[in-house]
């Protein structure tokens, strides 16, 4: 870690072991990344729009994972073996890309969460934040980044309500199916930031909210089944 940077530890539950083996993939985000807030309707809604814009991000590299993961993708050649009529090291059934699709079908698009309560899936993420801002203005703005991480962790997950889509009725093109992380960030059992100075432009001409996110993502299950062993790594 640099000397000018920061590390905290948002979220961590005693009860669960992640030095054992775990699936693991890096997300990126690269752009702004505005402060969660309440004020008033119109800024709410130009959250939501933000949000989803991050999300959208998010579900192109997905997409990819779930294409390339040797678990999850449909010609996976992990050996299969059947005990007592379940079949391991082949992917759910029920957390395959249609059923999950159809599944959480709402507000007009067909969302495809990786990490959710019913396979019994727990996730860790890391995140290394670089962010606009002189290196002593770390811990003055500890608030700011504080609420800047909730925008990201609703991102993350499918949109609670059709609001939270800012807007986009539907999804567009090569977003239907529509790939989240999380079913809802409940699922997240560990966090973890570490900030410091973002040396790049993200943007040009530079803008305030400009961020580069590196995001080191860990699933595992909660309790070893045959419907998520292929997560046990």
């Amino acid at each position: 870690m640099s000397a000018l940077g920061s590390r905290t530890l948002l979220r961590d539950d005693p009860h669960v072991d992640w030095e054992e083996d775990t699936v693991e993939f890096r997300l990126t985000y690269n752009g702004p990344l505005l402060a969660e807030t309440n004020r008033d309707g119109a800024v709410r809604r130009a959250r939501a729009e933000h949000k989803h814009q991050i999300r959208r991000a998010f579900h192109t590299q997905l997409k990819r994972w779930w294409e390339l993961s040797p678990y999850l993708r449909e010609s996976s050649p992990i050996p299969m073996v059947s005990r007592g009529g379940a079949v391991f090291g082949r992917l759910y059934y029920l957390h395959s890309i249609p059923k999950l699709a159809e599944q959480f079908s709402m507000f007009g698009y067909r969302f495809v969460p990786l990490v959710t309560r019913e396979l019994e899936l727990l996730c860790s993420v890391e995140i290394l934040f670089l962010r606009q801002g002189d290196p002593g203005a770390l811990i003055s703005r500890a608030g700011d980044i504080d609420n800047r991480l909730k925008t990201l962790f609703d991102a993350m997950a499918m949109p609670r309500n059709a609001a939270q889509l800012g807007g986009a009725a539907a999804p567009a093109e090569g977003e239907d199916p529509f790939f989240c992380l999380l079913e809802d960030d409940s699922v997240i059992t560990k966090a973890s930031v570490e900030t410091d100075t973002l040396l790049q432009a993200a943007s040009s001409p530079p803008d305030p909210n400009d961020c580069r996110l590196v995001i080191t993502v860990r699933i595992r299950p909660g309790r070893v089944t045959a419907q998520n062993v292929g997560f046990a790594s």
